[in-house]
């Protein structure tokens, strides 16, 4: 992951929205990252509630945080990172995404990112340092037009993590 480059101010900017409430980037104009989404909206106005209530018991349980309504049966597709859960040990606050699938060469990088940042805002906001965030995939995929870029980066050499 670490020779992978990310466009890190999407990710920032997705975690500001996502926290500020807004559920749909697309009509924000400014990211263009999932302009190719052609998925239905999965996400509603109870966003900013549901992270604000994981934030008020963080401190006390471990918080699962669903990234959808699972009673929702008519998603015609349901959204990549399913379930988030946060939870506190030593002060440290961690966090462990399932991502039912991910594209590895542009998808996975960037939930990573964003679930990492997440982490880090939400432990800041509770007076907790951040600690691990935890990745869980479903079915990890390469697109056939990927696979040159992602023999070329198999050939960089890792930088040591952040």
């Amino acid at each position: 992951l670490t020779t992978k480059k990310v466009f890190w101010l999407g990710v920032v900017e997705e975690i500001i929205h996502f926290m500020g409430g807004s559920t749909n980037l697309k009509e924000e104009g400014t990211n263009h990252i999932w302009d190719s989404d052609e998925a239905e909206e999965y996400l509603d106005s109870q966003e900013l509630s549901k992270l604000s209530h994981v934030i008020n018991k963080i401190k006390h349980n471990p918080i699962m945080f669903p990234a959808c309504n699972p009673f929702d049966l008519n998603l015609s597709v349901s959204p990549c990172q399913t379930l988030a859960q946060f939870y506190v040990a030593n002060s440290e606050l961690s966090c462990q995404i399932y991502q039912s699938s991910a594209e590895v060469s542009l998808q996975l990088p960037f939930s990573i990112a964003a679930y990492s940042l997440l982490t880090c805002v939400i432990a800041h906001v509770c007076d907790l340092v951040a600690g691990e965030c935890i990745h869980v995939i479903g079915e990890a995929y390469v697109n056939k037009a990927d696979v040159e870029t992602i023999q070329q980066q198999l050939q960089i050499s890792p930088k040591p993590f952040p």
